[in-house]
C-alpha cells in the first residue's frame, strides 16, 4: 500500500511539473513568467478574477479523466500493462468503444474551442 503512495505521490509531482512547463510555452515574456510564478506560490485568492468553473470543463474531460485513472490505478494493481487483453471480448469492446467515444468527443469540441491550440502558432 505504501508503494502505491509513493507512486501516485510521484505522479501527482510530476503532472505539476509538466503543468509548470506548460506555463511557460504560454507566457509571453519572463515578467510574466515571474509573476506567473509568483501568484502560483504566495496568492491563493480568487480575487483577481480567478474563478474555479469546473462547468466549464468539456463533458469529454468530466467522462475521460476518471476512465483513464481508473484503468492506471487496474494497470498498477495488475503488474500487467496489458491487462485488458485478458477480458472478455464484450468487456474489451466496451472499453475501446468508450475510449473512441472521449476522442471523438474532444474532437468535435475542439471545434468549439475560443482559442487555437498552442503550438499551431509555430
Amino acid at each position: 500500500m505504501l508503494s502505491l503512495f509513493i507512486y501516485l505521490l510521484k505522479v501527482a509531482v510530476f503532472f505539476q511539473i509538466i503543468c509548470y512547463g506548460w506555463l511557460l510555452f504560454r507566457a509571453d515574456s519572463f515578467e510574466q513568467i515571474a509573476d506567473f510564478t509568483m501568484t502560483l506560490l504566495f496568492n491563493f485568492s480568487l480575487q483577481q478574477g480567478i474563478s474555479i468553473t469546473f462547468y466549464l470543463l468539456p463533458i469529454t474531460a468530466l467522462l475521460g479523466i476518471p476512465l483513464l485513472l481508473m484503468l492506471e490505478v487496474y494497470q498498477y494493481l495488475s503488474a500487467t500493462p496489458h491487462f485488458y487483453q485478458k477480458w472478455p471480448l464484450p468487456l474489451r469492446g466496451l472499453l475501446y468503444a468508450s475510449l473512441l467515444f472521449i476522442l471523438m468527443a474532444g474532437i468535435s469540441n475542439a471545434n468549439n474551442a475560443t482559442t487555437d491550440f498552442i503550438y499551431f502558432a509555430f
